[in-house]
């Protein structure tokens, strides 16, 4: 189509030949005008569509494939967590942090999932309010400049223990002090 690039890369033994074929179709597309270029994750477009069992089929079929990859195990966790799968979703976010324990992106997972309870519900009572407090300080130490781990570790302060906002009034102090700390240094 004009103006639109569209690749699909799949793991396995064909995938350098789908990657240069990829890279010699942007390049023709470069001679064209270029609206977007976007790349569709299969297992992300099941799980947006509604499909989780294949959505989730496809997300660990990357964790089989890349099994000591922190990132597959945190993209594994944000989809079971979308599934509403709550207790799996944990442990995989754990598994990332265990990987590579100094990846920010790994960290953040974790604090993402541990806001929500075991449906997938956030700030619902059986959210691990500390765990993810914990997880989101990580963040802040592992990569200072984070606004969104900073502005999600804000929000999850206004929760008290069951999730009721504004509940918690250290956590609000420490929550507004976050958010002006962030806008004074920019």
């Amino acid at each position: 189509e004009l103006g639109r690039v569209v690749g699909h890369v799949a793991a396995g033994l064909d995938r350098l030949r789908q990657v240069r074929a990829f890279v010699d179709g942007l390049r023709t597309a470069w001679d064209q005008p270029i609206i977007a270029l976007e790349f569709d994750h299969r297992g992300s477009r099941h799980m947006a569509e509604g499909r989780f069992r294949e959505g989730l089929t496809e997300y660990r079929h990357l964790v089989e494939l890349n099994q000591q990859s922190a990132l597959h195990h945190a993209r594994m966790a944000e989809a079971l967590l979308r599934a509403g799968l709550g207790e799996p979703a944990r442990e995989e976010a754990r598994r990332a942090v265990e990987l590579d324990p100094s990846s920010s992106a790994a960290h953040f997972t974790l604090g993402w999932v541990l806001q929500h309870d075991l449906l997938g519900r956030q700030h619902a009572p059986g959210f691990d309010r500390g765990g993810a407090i914990a997880a989101f300080e990580k963040v802040k130490e592992l990569e200072p400049d984070n606004f969104d781990a900073r502005m999600k570790l804000a929000t999850l302060l206004e929760h008290d223990e069951l999730g009721a906002r504004y509940g918690d009034q250290a956590g609000l102090v420490r929550a507004t002090d976050l958010v002006l700390r962030q806008f004074d240094s920019r």
